[in-house]
Parts: C-alpha cells; sequence; structure tokens
C-alpha cells in the first residue's frame, strides 16, 4: 500500500508541476493538492515502517514548487485586452463593407 502511495503521489506531482508550467493555471492544484494528500497518508506508514521518508520528501518538494509557480503565475499574469485602433478601424470598415454590399444585394432584388 505504502509503495502504491508513493507512486501515484509522485505521478500526481508530476502532473501538477506540468501543468503549472504549462499555463494550465489553478487548474494544476487540483493534482497538486492529490499528491499532497498521498504525501499525507504515506508518511505515518514511513514512520511505522522505519522505511525512508526520501520519497515522501520528493512528493512534498514537487507539490511545493508546484504551489510556487501556479501562485507566482497567477499573481504576475495580467489578463488583460488591449484595444488595437488598427483593428478597431479595420472592424468598422469590415462593417461598413458589410452593410454596403448588403444594400447592394436589397436594390438588385427590389429592381
Amino acid at each position: 500500500m505504502r509503495i502504491t502511495f508513493i507512486i501515484l503521489g509522485i505521478i500526481f506531482a508530476l502532473i501538477a508541476i506540468t501543468l503549472s508550467i504549462l499555463h494550465f493555471g489553478l487548474i494544476a492544484l487540483i493534482p497538486a493538492i492529490i499528491a499532497f494528500v498521498l504525501g499525507l497518508l504515506v508518511l505515518p506508514l514511513s514512520k511505522k515502517e522505519n522505511k525512508s521518508k526520501l520519497p515522501v520528501n520528493l512528493i512534498f518538494l514537487l507539490t511545493v514548487i508546484t504551489l510556487g509557480i501556479t501562485t507566482y503565475r497567477s499573481i504576475t499574469n495580467e489578463n488583460t485586452i488591449e484595444a488595437d485602433a488598427e483593428s478597431i478601424e479595420k472592424e468598422k470598415k469590415s462593417e461598413e463593407d458589410a452593410i454596403d454590399e448588403f444594400e447592394g444585394i436589397n436594390k438588385k432584388s427590389g429592381d
């Protein structure tokens, strides 16, 4: 059971760190929390069996790195939409052209 939790914990921690690096935002917290809980489950088992705590520490380290990256990205990432004057002008011209074309079609069908 201990080995299973360790393997799952490391897998979820690696998934979490991958998602946090690839700009998936807060979605990376889900596998990070699962990895952290699995690490908490393995810790008493490792103490009771007098086994190495290195895998548990690895899980916690990867989880902390994930939380750090995710927090940093959520604080520094500004989701602002900049109004580009050139694109606004193109959009207005496109609308005017579409209206002119529509009026031309209506005049032809009315004749």
